[in-house]
């Protein structure tokens, strides 16, 4: 029997000291974090992603319908023939008319163009309308279309055969930089002209034709653009949201790091990042005929000053991490701009600056960012479209990600702080205890009942209620359990708590009234050692849960958490009752043993004293820490 007595004693131990109310005090503050974030209509369909937004110092932006807003506006088009911006487009060479009209991946859906905004404006722009699948008209004439190469992204350019006047064209449109070189009849000053345009963050599409004497459908575009001829550029303006520069800010005085990741040309990149303030001046990075080239932003080639910024193009990326290049980390912790970037590398950026414990986020709205807002820590989908189905979250506005990380950090630090509140919760409970199964009692069954539902759960559920600071901190929270703030705060509470728990004990034994109470550990009967520590150790309880109660610079103020603050005071003013009152009901209901009410006021004292060390130590620990 007494080895019985010892296992089943050893095993209650056990079920102390591992509590299990942990997994569920461990995601409660989550669950709040993604109840606020929908009713400010950010909707989060994985919610281990909030806690990791709360380490987030990188965060990486597309630029068209992200940094920029989603409508365009064609500004003209620089034709090729007369050499100069036009305007009108009735002025235009018929074959840069004939490709705005023809080189597109449109559809018409209930009588309504549907398709990319950048074709539906051109479209528009050139005054065309679509007849039937295929088939385009202006007040000039009527196109037939009769093979589409739809746009590919390695290729960075789109193409048509079309029918006009019993001649047969190749319609070609894409990026100035593998479009141009395709082309037989330009100069050095085009290249020129482009690097003018996309330095004023316009974003430059080239466009160019063929006639053709014979036509394959099994062919490919590759196999018929030799010898293009260039028709002119599109000039297409793409806006920048009224909320961009204000939300760049706001994540750098919060010292995150904030990049630009698009497909675009890199100057329309460079001058995108220069209005939201992410750089002021900065060398260009590009691999071109298997060499790295840098130049400076008027086009020069200048050796790149290593303590400048950098903009970079998805090429030279590549090329340095497939290489495995010296200059890689280099290059990718200096770089603001990543321009021409595919899908694919967009996702291989996410993952070079994912070194170390880095958490990157990544905001983006299109298909081309699905990759990569998968492949984040932090995916952002401002489009309800196939990006978000990749990301974890999705929002309507820029400034969602200021919701998102400010969340995640009250979500991760909401975590650790009911993981310390249950770790001491289960020390306190196991220390008391123990203390006991030395003196041959324990605590009755009621006591228990009365820490774990009526204290412990409660507390635990409501501290995590606590709303997100309404700013974005310079400092970030601690990211793991074993880290300086987490351990010298449980080990030193665990000091102080136990501390008193002897200092109460040695108290009650000096008096002269005590008696010891016969008893055992399987069946305990009310005695002055179970009340002593009861009362003492169900006050420690609630002080570690207010001491734990973090407000700023990541939480609002505990005084703000209303039911928190409600049910702490109650439980607060119930346990004082208990401590100093005497009353049959809670005598008979929770079983304690009266001592007289000069050594109750001696104990409030005690309990006291163990408030005011439990609340001073953890300030001490978060000055250090900060």
């Amino acid at each position: 029997m007494k080895f019985q007595a010892m296992m089943v004693s050893a095993l209650d131990l056990v079920t102390i000291i591992v509590p299990p109310a942990l997994p569920l005090a461990m995601t409660v503050g989550t669950a709040f974090a993604v109840s606020r974030l929908k009713t400010k209509k950010v909707t989060c369909i994985s919610p281990p992603a909030v806690n990791a937004a709360g380490r987030v110092s990188v965060a990486c932006f597309d630029k068209t319908g992200t940094l920029t807003k989603d409508s365009m506006e064609l500004l003209g088009v620089w034709d090729f023939v007369s050499g100069k911006l036009e305007s009108s487009l009735d002025k235009c060479s018929e074959a840069l008319q004939q490709n705005m009209g023809v080189c597109h991946s449109l559809n018409l859906l209930d009588g309504q163009l549907v398709g990319d905004p950048q074709e539906i404006t051109v479209f528009r722009g050139g005054g065309w309308e679509m007849l039937e699948e295929g088939v385009f008209r202006n007040s000039k004439t009527e196109l037939k279309r009769l093979q589409l190469f739809n746009f590919n992204p390695s290729l960075k350019r789109m193409g048509a055969i079309v029918q006009s006047h019993k001649e047969t064209l190749l319609q070609v449109k894409g990026a100035p930089e593998v479009v141009i070189p395709l082309c037989q009849n330009t100069t050095n000053s085009v290249r020129q002209v482009v690097n003018n345009y996309t330095k004023q963050g316009l974003r430059v599409l080239a466009c160019a034709y063929k006639s053709l004497s014979t036509f394959n459908e099994t062919n490919t575009l590759e196999s018929y653009e030799k010898q293009l001829n260039l028709a002119g550029l599109l000039l297409i303006e793409n806006p920048l949201k009224a909320d961009a520069q204000a939300t760049i800010e706001t994540l750098q005085l919060a010292k995150v790091k904030c990049l630009v990741s698009t497909g675009d040309a890199l100057l329309t990149g460079v001058a995108v990042a220069k209005s939201c303030k992410m750089l002021t001046e900065t060398h260009l990075g590009d691999f071109n005929r298997g060499e790295i080239e840098w130049q400076n932003e008027h086009g020069e080639h200048e050796d790149w000053d290593q303590e400048k910024s950098l903009a970079v193009t998805g090429d030279l990326l590549e090329y340095l991490v497939t290489s495995k290049h010296p200059l890689l980390n280099l290059v990718v912790s200096k770089s603001v701009v990543f321009g021409r970037m595919s899908p694919q590398q967009k996702v291989v950026l996410v993952e070079q600056l994912q070194s170390g414990s880095v958490q990157v986020a990544m905001v983006g709205d299109g298909a081309n960012d699905c990759g990569a807002l998968k492949a984040a820590d932090v995916g952002l989908s401002l489009s309800q479209a196939e990006a978000s189905i990749a990301a974890p979250f999705t929002g309507a506005n820029l400034k969602d990600i200021e919701e998102v990380l400010r969340e995640g950090r009250a979500s991760l630090v909401t975590s650790f702080q009911n993981f310390k509140f249950i770790i001491m919760y289960s020390m306190i409970q196991f220390m008391c205890v123990n203390m006991l199964y030395l003196m041959h009692t324990n605590m009755l069954d009621s006591q228990f009942l009365y820490q774990d539902l009526f204290v412990i759960l409660p507390l635990a559920i409501f501290m995590a209620y606590t709303r997100a600071y309404e700013y974005l901190a310079p400092k970030l929270p601690a990211g793991a359990l074993i880290s300086f703030p987490v351990i010298s705060s449980v080990v030193g509470q665990l000091v102080i708590q136990g501390g008193f728990q002897v200092l109460s004990y040695l108290l009650l034994v000096s008096m002269d009234f005590y008696k010891s109470t016969e008893s055992e550990i399987e069946n305990p009967e009310p005695s002055y050692e179970n009340t002593v520590l009861f009362l003492v150790s169900s006050s420690q309880l609630l002080f570690v849960c207010i001491s734990f109660s973090i407000g700023p610079p990541f939480r609002e103020t505990a005084f703000k958490n209303y039911p928190f603050t409600l049910y702490a005071c109650f439980v607060g003013l119930l346990t004082s009752y208990l401590v100093v009152f005497e009353d049959s009901i809670s005598s008979n209901v929770l079983e304690l043993k009266y001592s007289p009410v000069w050594f109750r006021l001696v104990l409030l004292g005690v309990v006291m004293g163990s408030l005011t060390a439990t609340l001073l130590y953890e300030k001490l620990v978060s000055f250090l820490d900060y």
